[in-house]
């Protein structure tokens, strides 16, 4: 899948079309004469097998590849941040200063997938975006039944020491709680990287009054200048996931990979905004 974008005031952001569905019994799903699609058709990859058994699939992919329009954007995060130069504005919050003062290849974004909001609700896919000094590499942890769930944590567990900084989304209050509740439950130490940026709370101290609402793809519309076209409904995430462990058939699971890839892929736009004051990468 390739994503679709241009930086300008109008721009729409073509993604898929997902069918137009509140309810998981509105799903599409084959029919008993259809073969299942699987995961590997829609979201090529690699299943990666644990020490002492298991696997989970991993969906690696170098965001030039899939988002070719955004050389712009990469080429100025990587100019700007790896810059000695860099002067931040009087008044800099300490979280932004602390975002633009780290090597940006010691940080990470993190934004999860879970198969619900209630407590005990287990995640299937863990996504993570790291810079490599030239380009973002976007690594997806997937679970492709409920049991795989334990793997994607341990493989976290075991990535997430070699950074400095994690950037998320609303994660004080949901993504890190979450994976340390599910830690927990699978019997998992987490070691958290020293410094958490949390865009949500910088997102609300500069823009709460002038915005709608804080939410993310809010702030995508008005600061990153651009619209998803008939992304999947959050709410939806879920039945998909849970329809797709019942059948095995993946149709609509690359929806949902892409709209974790358009998150991350977000959160860092933002986080560069909050240096630059505007996305000059347009220009």
């Amino acid at each position: 899948m390739t994503m679709t974008t241009d930086y300008t005031d109008d721009t729409d952001f073509a993604v898929v079309l997902v069918p137009n569905a509140a309810e998981k019994s509105q799903i599409s799903t084959p029919s008993s004469a259809q073969s299942p699609i699987r995961i590997e058709q829609v979201a090529p990859g690699c299943a990666v097998e644990r020490p002492g058994g298991g696997a989970y699939w991993l969906i690696e992919r170098r965001l030039s590849d899939i988002a070719p329009q955004c050389a712009a954007f990469t080429r100025r995060y990587g100019d700007l941040l790896m810059s000695e130069a860099l002067i931040l504005p009087e008044g800099t919050h300490w979280h932004v200063a602390e975002f633009a003062e780290c090597n940006p290849c010691s940080v990470v974004y993190l934004d999860i997938e879970t198969t619900g909001l209630v407590s005990g609700a287990p995640l299937f896919m863990i996504g993570l975006m790291e810079f490599d000094g030239r380009d973002f590499v976007i690594k997806q942890y997937f679970a492709r039944n409920y049991a795989e769930e334990c793997h994607l944590i341990a493989a976290l567990a075991e990535h997430l020491p070699k950074f400095r900084m994690m950037v998320t989304f609303n994660g004080r209050r949901f993504d890190a709680p979450y994976i340390r509740d599910r830690a927990t439950v699978n019997r998992t130490e987490i070691a958290w990287p020293p410094l958490h940026f949390d865009l949500l709370t910088e997102s609300r101290r500069r823009w709460a009054r002038v915005l709608p609402d804080c939410k993310l793809i809010t702030l995508e519309q008005h600061v990153c200048r651009r619209r998803r076209l008939d992304d999947v409904p959050g709410s939806l995430i879920p039945a998909i996931y849970h329809e797709f462990v019942h059948t095995q058939d993946a149709s609509l699971m690359d929806r949902v990979i892409h709209h974790n890839a358009l998150d991350l892929l977000t959160m860092a736009e933002l986080a560069l905004f909050m240096i630059v004051g505007q996305n000059d990468w347009t220009v």
